[in-house]
């Protein structure tokens, strides 16, 4: 929906694992970020760009913000009946 297609990676510790190159790439294990990620992160599942789906969201989206924009006050009131 958002026309990029998306990848898997083969690691499970995301966050924890993008620390650990960084802290690599500063001491000196690799020249830069981008050396790091392509010897180091290996895509295991790649999901194309659902083109369909792209183009609802394409028309959908201005929809959303217009409600979005005429609603905010509501949900307000909303969320102080519920605070």
């Amino acid at each position: 929906m958002f026309g990029r297609k998306v990848v898997t990676t083969g690691s499970e510790e995301g966050a924890a694992y993008g620390v650990a190159l960084l802290a690599a790439v500063g001491g000196g294990a690799f020249k830069n970020v981008e050396e790091a990620c392509t010897a180091a992160i290996r895509v295991v599942q790649q999901t194309p760009v659902n083109r369909p789906a792209k183009n609802y969201y394409d028309r959908a989206f201005p929809v959303y913000q217009r409600l979005y924009r005429s609603l905010k006050g509501d949900f307000k009131s909303i969320a102080a009946l519920e605070g």
